[in-house]
């Protein structure tokens, strides 16, 4: 994880854009990535192996620890015990 992200106190984050191709690019991801994950992206017509469902539960463990750091800092910096959460990431968020 401290190859690809830094994520502050606050659940503000910052990605290592070198291993990333999306933003001017074709592909999401780039050979860095490959090279870090141990082998290219697999294809659409490719079986899902364990190594793409570990990748997947990885990111959904950063993209949690993420949130639950965003909302305590909102509840440290408003008090407020409710906090209403909306859009795709707060959809995957299982907590």
């Amino acid at each position: 994880m401290s190859e690809l992200i830094d994520i502050k106190k606050d659940g503000s984050f910052r990605m290592d854009m070198d291993d990333f191709n999306y933003c001017q690019g074709l592909t999401m991801t780039n050979n860095k990535f490959a090279k870090l994950f141990g082998g290219p992206p697999r294809k659409p017509e490719e079986k899902i192996t364990q190594r793409e469902m570990d990748i997947a539960a990885s990111i959904q463990k950063v993209t949690e620890n993420i949130m639950l750091k965003i909302g305590k800092y909102v509840y440290e910096q408003t008090g407020k015990k409710n906090l209403c959460l909306a859009g795709g990431v707060a959809l995957i968020c299982s907590w």
